[in-house]
């Protein structure tokens, strides 16, 4: 058995370029699609405190960042990085997946997911547009 620290993130796998940082119960969909982009996975385990030296350290070896959690996105763990970042004058391309800032109805998590994207599909049809956006330029 071994014990948690507090406040610490912890790389699940090592990729290049793209790092994801989870936050919260998606991890098990998420780590399928870590393979398919080649990319760093972190069970970032805690919104507070935030693994700031982790992130800060990620930072300065991958260009992309994508910020996954169940929560709202607005005031959630993917802000908390995003005011990391500004704060530390870092400039790193971010996108935040979560919730949007609105009512959600009930319903269970299997159908909160799909139809917020939340899932295996949603997660990964949303990094997959998003890449395809940076790299149309």
């Amino acid at each position: 058995m071994s014990l948690i620290t507090i406040g610490k993130g912890v790389i699940l796998r090592c990729g290049k370029d793209l790092v994801i940082l989870n936050f919260g119960i998606l991890l098990f969909d998420i780590y399928k699609i870590v393979k398919i982009f080649n990319t760093t996975l972190v069970d970032m385990r805690f919104i507070q405190p935030l693994d700031d030296d982790l992130i800060i350290k990620l930072s300065e070896h991958h260009k992309y960042f994508v910020i996954i959690e169940k929560g709202i996105i607005k005031g959630g763990a993917g802000s908390g990085v995003n005011e990391l970042f500004l704060n530390k004058n870092i400039l790193i391309i971010i996108l935040n997946i979560g919730l949007p800032d609105m009512f959600i109805p009930s319903g269970n998590k299997d159908e909160i997911c799909c139809e917020y994207k939340l899932d295996y599909y949603g997660i990964k049809e949303q990094i997959l547009t998003w890449l395809s956006t940076l790299f149309a330029y």
